[in-house]
């Protein structure tokens, strides 16, 4: 058997890739879907790593609160985090009931 529940990544652009010394971005705007249908009233939670698991989305002066704990709708994976990760970015996405 497989999961039902998927997430579609929304990823922009569709390659995920930025060009060095483009400041580009790649922007994350999942759906979570259950047997393909689009389901309602999700966030999501994003955990950007490098290869040693490292965080590279931290919030405020504390590098150890990860900004994963805060579900929104969309994030970026910048060139700077790629810089920061040698090329190497691991993303987690959670999905997350809204209250």
């Amino acid at each position: 058997n497989t999961d039902p529940m998927s997430i579609d990544l929304g990823a922009s652009p569709k390659d995920e890739t930025i060009v060095e010394g483009s400041g580009d971005k790649v922007t994350y705007k999942p759906q979570l879907l259950l047997d393909g249908n689009v389901q309602d009233g999700y966030l999501f939670q994003f955990a950007a790593s490098d290869s040693s698991g490292v965080p590279l989305n931290t919030a405020g002066d504390d590098p150890n609160l990860a900004a994963a704990t805060n579900p929104m709708t969309s994030f970026d994976v910048t060139e700077a985090m790629c810089v920061q990760a040698e090329g190497n970015v691991a993303l987690s996405i959670f999905a997350v009931k809204q209250s």
